[in-house]
């Protein structure tokens, strides 16, 4: 009994080898994930960057990436780089004469698998472009090819310097006040690349990245450093320049026995009168010797301020000629009698 049921089930598995096996293995395809990285706030002239990455099941893969940016006024995204495994970073420069409003960027990429199958996905992200930097505190940090580095109360943004019609307004110490598209921006001087150019009575005239501007010598407290006769070494909040004294409108203001006191533009310097020669008269002071003209009001005191050796030697001339005077007329009185004696 036991022999033919063992042949029996011999058969049985016999018979079920004789079929193929079939079994059915299926794949679950995720959804390919993207994140976009991107601020919330934008500017007219900004060169605006996203950062996008592509991962799959929690790991980050190369895939076939294509952004479109959708708003009220036609942007195209202006290049797109690839950083690492996944990660990408796009560019747009906005136009000044964009319209405002909220832009909307959109992302959609497709990854091949090895196994031959596709992963997809697609994601968004919204942010607001505006005209104005509007109660942002805004410096300007540096410029370089063109593009400025801003930074605000909401982060650091680039634009390209000659999309946002940037000119200077005003210096104040070491602070540039520069006017643009999107509003009103303070640098230092030293950021826009700031130098004097020349000094014109009050007045100096400052050459920057941005275009040159005139203001007065206080805004960049101007200060008499030293002088050398007719030459003026001025220290500033920008740098050191020289002047002649013509520059800053030097002249005699007051002259009390010895003491000169000399008015300038930037400041009043007073010193000891050491020599005149002629109309000039050098004078002693704290930050130098000074050669400076003798004004027409002050040549009736020139003479009184001569040094004794030069008022003794006028006053022994004077005495000379006094002595030799009589002399002189019995001589030249003679010689015409004798003159008159011949001609007779």
């Amino acid at each position: 009994m036991f022999s033919s049921l063992r042949k029996l089930l011999i058969v049985i598995l016999l018979s079920f080898l004789s079929f193929p096996l079939f079994i059915n293995i299926t794949y679950t395809i995720l959804p390919l994930d993207i994140k976009i990285d991107a601020g919330t706030i934008y500017f007219r002239g900004e060169i605006a960057e996203f950062y996008i990455l592509t991962s799959y099941n929690g790991t980050a893969v190369d895939s076939l990436l294509t952004l479109n940016l959708y708003g009220p006024s036609a942007i195209s995204i202006s290049s797109l780089t690839h950083v690492a495994t996944g990660l990408y970073k796009a560019k747009c420069q906005i136009p000044s004469n964009a319209l405002t409003g909220v832009y909307t960027l959109v992302a959609s990429a497709i990854y091949n698998m090895s196994n031959g199958n596709i992963a997809k996905g697609v994601s968004l992200k919204s942010f607001l472009i505006s005209d104005k930097l509007t109660s942002w505190d805004s410096k300007l940090l540096s410029i370089e090819n063109e593009i400025a580095t801003i930074q605000t109360d909401i982060g650091i943004i680039k634009v390209n310097i000659s999309n946002i019609n940037a000119s200077l307004i005003s210096i104040s110490g070491r602070i540039a006040t520069i006017q643009t598209d999107i509003g009103v921006i303070k640098s230092d001087i030293g950021t826009i690349n700031g130098k004097i150019s020349y000094i014109n009575k009050t007045l100096v005239a400052i050459n920057t990245d941005l275009g040159m501007i005139e203001t007065d010598l206080i805004n960049i407290n101007a200060k008499l450093k030293r002088i050398i006769e007719e030459i003026a070494e001025i220290q500033t909040d920008i740098g050191i320049i020289n002047v002649t004294l013509n520059d800053i409108n030097a002249k005699i203001a007051h002259i009390e026995e010895d003491i000169a006191t000399i008015q300038t533009d930037i400041g009043t310097i007073r010193g000891k009168i050491i020599r005149m020669e002629g109309n000039v008269m050098f004078i002693q002071t704290d930050l130098g010797e000074v050669k400076i003209t003798i004004p027409k009001e002050f040549e009736k005191t020139r003479i009184s301020l001569l040094p004794p050796a030069y008022i003794a030697a006028i006053f022994a001339t004077i005495a000379v000629f006094v002595l030799i005077f009589p002399f002189l007329k019995k001589k030249i009185k003679k010689k015409h009698t004798q003159s008159s004696h011949l001609k007779s």
